[in-house]
């Protein structure tokens, strides 16, 4: 061979091809092959975790904001005017009730944001926040009692609308977060809220209006529904057209003008309902 600087030239070819290749041993990093199928159960159940400022979590949101506001206007009628559900409305409900625990799964899913905006997604942190803040409320809410409590209650469609009463909370929740994941824009929502605040506030003041008609005052043949209305035997009236009647003397009250009113029953109501349309 001849010897150059830092290198040999082996001119026999013999030697050349008998020579045995070097073997390369290369160390990889441990499990390196595995790294992507290797999660952590912890980071799989992240993967999963819904972000809710994203437009889809916001219309699943406005989605049961709108079933709550159909439970909010339902849900005192029919024991308030003493009028029996349709077969078809109970069917609503029973679909309503299945959304409703199906946003209780995605509340169990749905990320929580921290005090500086970062969105958190640990499973365990939202479940045990989730358990300990609004899921009594939704479950007690969305759970069928008109199958558990039993007929012998004496008409249990009273006591089912006093319990779902408590779904009603979802709504200034879901509201609430609307507002924040809405903030800086324009104020249509904030315009519409108020104008619905105050459709609603008449509506429920209307149904106790009834509620009293129809239970304290009975007998009564001075009450306002025998001699405000006009009409005969108003009591049997279908819901479609007392109904109106009854919002209208709401609104009457809400604004504190007056009415053709006698019973101190009455009175009492009237100006409660003044206090709270001020």
């Amino acid at each position: 061979g001849v010897h150059r600087r830092g290198a040999v030239v082996v001119n026999n070819p013999h030697i050349m091809n008998n020579a045995v290749s070097p073997t390369i041993t290369v160390n990889k990093p441990l499990g390196s092959e595995d790294a992507p199928r290797a999660l952590s159960c912890a980071q799989r159940s992240e993967a999963y975790v819904i972000d809710p400022t994203q437009p889809a979590k916001m219309k699943w949101d406005i989605f049961i904001i709108l079933m709550v506001i159909y439970n909010a206007f339902f849900i005192p009628i029919y024991p308030c005017f003493r009028k029996e559900q349709s077969p078809q409305l109970q069917t609503v409900d029973t679909v309503l009730d299945i959304f409703f625990w199906l946003d209780m799964a995605v509340s169990f899913r749905t990320g929580l944001m921290d005090v500086d905006g970062e969105l958190i997604r640990d499973w365990y942190t939202i479940a045990d926040t989730y358990l300990k803040s609004w899921f009594v409320i939704d479950f007690a809410s969305a759970f069928p009692w008109e199958i558990m409590l039993p007929r012998s209650l004496g008409g249990t469609s009273g006591y089912i609308s006093a319990i779902k009463c408590i779904r009603l909370f979802r709504l200034g929740r879901l509201i609430k977060m609307l507002n924040k994941q809405s903030a800086g824009q324009a104020n249509l929502f904030s315009i519409v809220r108020i104008l619905f605040g105050l459709l609603m506030l008449c509506h429920w003041l209307g149904c106790f209006w009834m509620l009293l008609q129809t239970n304290l005052l009975a007998g009564n043949k001075d009450r306002w529904l025998d001699q405000g209305i006009g009409v005969p035997n108003a009591a049997d009236m279908s819901l479609e057209d007392l109904y109106p009647h009854v919002l209208y003397a709401s609104m009457m009250m809400a604004v504190g003008d007056s009415m053709s009113i006698t019973s101190t029953p009455e009175v009492y109501f009237a100006c409660m309902a003044t206090l709270f349309g001020m």
